[in-house]
């Protein structure tokens, strides 16, 4: 391999152009184009964590004005979910709840567990409210981006992504793969619509998993994990807000024969119902979304959704990432994480060793995309066995054959004695992609029994009381997220030439 290898970046945007970006950012000097692909991108649109706006600024080199003016995202502070033993409950992206409160003794979760949980972080009071960002004390908003996600419509945001990849020096094309050649294990070339013969050193595959570029490879196998217990199917449509408030987060509920979601943007609401057709037709789970939509502003899609990875990821010189590698049903938000957290490793792997990688290289890139994807599938039943719905076919047999995996120790372990730092001990992966602050969130947010809860010392309670009215009154003199949105249309009618990453 070439001291300057080139790069070629394939599949529709915005996950090929985010792609494309962190790999110019990361690995400087190296020529990169992007082929975009067509790709229809669900219109309803997406939440994330604060990982990507913390990419996308740190990495990418985008501004706050630029994402405004060009992606217009409403922010998140987490998930409403009205879901749990406890029927419903607030988790937000900002949880420190294995830590230790100053000056206490007992864990942030289990003090939230027994009184507080609505208040027991800034994040968690603000969603509580139903706010966005505090005020300081000179009555400016404060604006809490390190624990903050975004929610974004595809369209927009791609566009911001495009530019970005522009300035970083990416060549972009736009055209459609209709010829692929391979030698060995190795793809040799690309011919495009226009009759052009695409080659690179290395060549990055986010191309839709059932007929990508993997496809084309020796030992191709998409694994279906095939998740009992989990939905299979899904309705989206977008709606209009009309006068409806803005979330400060998105939202999750169960319905009788699956679940909802709902994403926040300025002009309009995307509305999700997830079901499984064994138990709900389609022709019903579609009036489910219309009773939730009223009249929807765009065509209802019906989606199919097949849990599964690539057994080889990375084979020769190609390298899925994204739904490309492996897919898992999307309860948490960590979609266009996964690309993240995928191109930091690949950069890695090339940048150390980039002349000679071989198969242990590889390998350790589809173990950390397989037991990636293994903890997001054991997370999201976590949720499905704790559903606290009422009893129905559907959730019924949802909480008998979903299966907790690896993480099955870390949860019998929490019912035992409940919420623990040393619960981090019992996660499967040493560098686990969650992390226990938020499989302990999970935990105490959706009510799971504790069989031996630890008694929690009385001047303890009465200090944490103090706080979660601190919280209470701080949450209390928060703006609302149309607040913040209208202050940002302001602040860039005033500068109407932002400065520019493009």
């Amino acid at each position: 391999m070439k001291s300057d290898p080139t790069f070629l970046v394939v599949g529709p945007a915005p996950d090929a152009a985010l792609a494309a970006l962190l790999m110019r950012r990361l690995l400087p000097g190296r020529p990169l184009t992007l082929l975009v692909t067509p790709g229809d991108a669900d219109p309803i649109g997406e939440t994330t964590t604060p990982l990507l706006w913390q990419q996308l600024a740190t990495i990418g080199g985008i501004g706050r004005d630029d994402l405004h003016k060009i992606a217009n995202p409403t922010w998140s502070l987490g998930f409403s979910l009205r879901w749990g033993m406890r029927g419903q409950f607030h988790r937000a992206f900002e949880a420190p709840f294995s830590s230790l409160p100053t000056g206490l003794t007992t864990p942030l979760a289990r003090l939230a567990d027994a009184e507080g949980l609505g208040q027991s972080t800034t994040g968690m009071a603000l969603l509580s409210a139903g706010k966005l960002f505090p005020k300081d004390r000179r009555n400016s908003i404060r604006i809490l981006d390190g624990i903050c996600g975004l929610q974004l419509a595809p369209a927009p945001f791609s566009q911001l992504l495009l530019r970005a990849c522009q300035a970083a020096g990416a060549k972009i094309l736009n055209d459609t793969v209709v010829e692929v050649q391979c030698s060995g294990d190795s793809l040799v070339s690309l011919r495009t619509q226009d009759g052009t013969e695409r080659r690179a050193d290395w060549i990055l595959d986010l191309t839709p998993r059932a007929d990508g570029l993997r496809s084309h490879l020796p030992e191709h196998h998409w694994t279906g994990d095939h998740a009992p217990g989990h939905c299979t199917r899904a309705w989206t449509a977008l709606r209009r807000r009309g006068s409806e408030a803005i979330r400060s987060g998105a939202t999750l509920e169960t319905h009788e024969s699956g679940w909802r979601w709902r994403v926040e943007h300025r002009e309009h609401i995307g509305i999700g119902v997830a079901f499984h057709p064994d138990f709900l037709s389609e022709d019903a789970a579609l009036q489910l979304l219309l009773a939730k939509s009223g009249t929807p502003s765009s065509e209802a899609r019906l989606h199919t959704w097949e849990t599964g990875h690539h057994a080889r990821p990375w084979v020769g010189n190609l390298i899925a990432m994204g739904d490309a590698a492996g897919w898992t049903s999307p309860l948490t938000g960590t979609r266009l994480a996964l690309i993240v957290q995928e191109a930091h490793q690949i950069a890695r792997i090339l940048a150390e060793n980039e002349s000679q990688v071989g198969e242990a290289s590889r390998r350790l890139y589809q173990n950390s995309c397989h037991q990636t994807l293994q903890e997001i599938q054991d997370f999201s039943a976590l949720h499905h066995r704790f559903h606290g719905q009422q009893s129905s076919a559907w959730w019924d047999h949802a909480a008998a054959a979903t299966s907790l995996g690896a993480h099955d120790e870390l949860v019998a372990l929490y019912q035992q004695g409940g919420a623990s730092p040393v619960l981090a001990h019992a996660l499967p992966r040493g560098q686990s992609a969650m992390g226990i602050d938020t499989w302990l969130a999970a935990l105490v947010g959706l009510g799971v029994p504790v069989t031996h809860p630890k008694t929690i010392p009385t001047g303890e309670l009465a200090s944490w009381r103090s706080h979660l009215a601190a919280q209470t009154q701080m949450a209390a003199s928060a703006v609302q997220p149309k607040v913040y949105l209208e202050a940002v249309d302001r602040d860039l009618h005033r500068r109407p030439q932002p400065q520019k990453f493009y």
